[in-house]
């Protein structure tokens, strides 16, 4: 997520909303997820943007897809 936050602002974007697509394998933990998401709340709350929606599958491999959305100056 702050990856693509850190893009988004460069871009002159005031980052308002995110969306978030897990992949998850059958051998990662609850505690691993539970990790995983606490890792990107607490990244959310510090850059004040909101989960409005996303998807999590069974996977053979991890994967996260973010989408970051925001509002700029149309110049910008």
């Amino acid at each position: 997520l702050i990856s693509n936050l850190s893009d988004i602002i460069a871009m002159g974007v005031e980052p308002k909303f995110f969306l978030l697509g897990l992949g998850l394998p059958e051998n990662f933990t609850n505690e691993k997820t539970e990790y995983l998401l606490n890792g990107i709340h607490s990244t959310a709350q510090q850059y004040n943007v909101i989960l409005a929606g996303g998807d999590i599958s069974k996977s053979e491999k991890l994967f996260i897809s973010i989408t970051v959305f925001g509002f700029g100056e149309k110049e910008k």
